[in-house]
């Protein structure tokens, strides 16, 4: 009985110390899951802060492009390309070089004006304008 007495006292001192470590461990991933929770919180914050921000910044270059006005050439051109027209014939109409044709194509585009490349893949024209074949205004932007 002694022998029985022991076990059962040892049994029960082992599963209060399981108990005490698992309620420890329970206790810590409660807390994880607040801070989790918290981090979350913090994070949507941000993340619409910097959904006005942009679209603040997104503001403030259109109220730019609108105050830069085009120069006569610029309109000119404009008008030019209401049919696609490859970059020599920019150039030719211009009265410029290629080079010069080219920063003036990009010039039109980053004062707003939307431009589209007439060949194969119809990528918008962005930095590299050599490499487009045809240029033409976008008519469905």
């Amino acid at each position: 009985m002694i022998f029985g007495r022991t076990v059962r006292r040892e049994l029960r001192e082992t599963c209060a110390t399981l108990r005490d470590e698992l309620d420890d461990h329970r206790e810590a991933i409660n807390e994880s899951m607040s801070d989790n929770a918290e981090v979350r919180d913090i994070l949507s914050s941000m993340d619409e802060r910097i959904e006005k921000l942009a679209s603040r910044v997104d503001e403030l270059f259109l109220l730019m492009g609108a105050e830069q006005g085009l120069t006569q050439s610029e309109a000119a051109l404009q008008a030019f390309l209401q049919t696609p027209r490859s970059m020599h014939d920019v150039a030719a109409f211009l009265g410029e070089g290629l080079p010069r044709a080219e920063r003036t194509v990009r010039t039109l585009f980053l004062k707003g004006i939307q431009l589209y490349s007439a060949g194969p893949n119809g990528a918008l024209i962005t930095t590299n304008v050599a490499v487009q074949k045809h240029i033409a205004l976008d008519n469905y932007f």
